[in-house]
């Protein structure tokens, strides 16, 4: 059954080189593509009546401006629908955020498409404490080389536990990565030279099952990482040792009910070498 469109607000931002071509309108494809999201949702209140017509950006709740030609932010709110398909046909979206969406079922790989997006946020929702969204595995992630905010928290990613750290390692640029309460038990103990994410500022993994060690890459190859929560990520062991000039930039520490084995004096240690450290633990 499609649900009802309580509330569903998509924001279109256009871009065009010249004035004549404001007279085009939005493209078409993504005119097709958002009628095809109305077609979902069951609108009793009428909200989608101006979707009508060959100019999508005049439609209700769509906002245009006269500098891009592209849809560049869908933000919606359903109830318990798949991801659909479609959405991926959106190449030229920049950002998308759909965490109040309450969506269900396997995310699309199709999302991959989305070569120019910069912001992806489809935190999700669970039901009884199980995510009602799922991975079967974020090969997709790979081509959104300009991403530089991933929100996947509350996503089910158990098949995906494995490769996790290898797929977004692929994302060169990579500012903030959450993946809480994701169901991830993997959390590998790989050595610097593969870590490629020396440009994160925030890692936030919490409510995880990795039930292993922290890993050393995690404490000395990311020394702009200014968030670190791993909160009830079921680690263990000691707190690796800090190398010189790492994590000197680190504001937000969380390590709170896990199984650690030490007091976090190599820590302490290790930020005493830097001069501008402002941690908050």
């Amino acid at each position: 059954m499609n649900p009802t469109a309580n509330r569903s607000t998509v924001e279109a931002t256009t871009f065009n080189s010249t004035d004549a071509d404001l007279n085009k309108g939005c493209i078409e494809e993504e005119r097709k593509a958002l009628l095809e999201f109305k077609h979902c949702l069951k609108d009793h209140s009428d909200r989608l009546s101006s979707w009508v017509g060959d100019d999508c950006c005049k439609w209700r709740g769509v906002a245009a401006t006269t500098k891009q030609e592209t849809l560049s932010r869908l933000t919606s709110e359903t109830m318990g629908i798949p991801v659909p398909d479609f959405l991926g046909s959106f190449e030229r979206l920049r950002h998308r955020n759909l965490s109040n969406a309450v969506f269900g079922g396997v995310i699309p790989p199709h999302l991959g498409n989305l070569s120019r997006l910069n912001y992806l946020d489809l935190n999700g929702d669970v039901y009884y404490y199980v995510p009602l969204m799922r991975v079967s595995n974020l090969n997709w992630l790979s081509g959104l080389s300009f991403l530089k905010y991933l929100d996947l928290g509350r996503v089910n990613l158990s098949e995906a536990t494995a490769t996790w750290m290898q797929t977004v390692n692929l994302l060169p640029s990579l500012l903030e990565l959450h993946l809480a309460q994701c169901e991830l038990s993997d959390f590998p103990p790989y050595s610097n030279p593969f870590v490629n994410l020396t440009s994160l500022l925030v890692i936030d993994l919490p409510h995880n099952y990795f039930n292993t060690t922290l890993p050393g890459w995690l404490f000395n190859n990311i020394s702009t990482l200014t968030d670190l929560y791993l909160g009830g990520a079921n680690t263990k062991g000691p707190i690796p040792q800090v190398g010189v000039g790492s994590l000197c930039h680190l504001v937000n520490l969380d390590l709170s009910h896990n199984h650690m084995e030490s007091q976090g004096i190599e820590l302490v240690n290790g930020l005493s070498t830097c001069s501008n450290n402002s941690l908050e633990l």
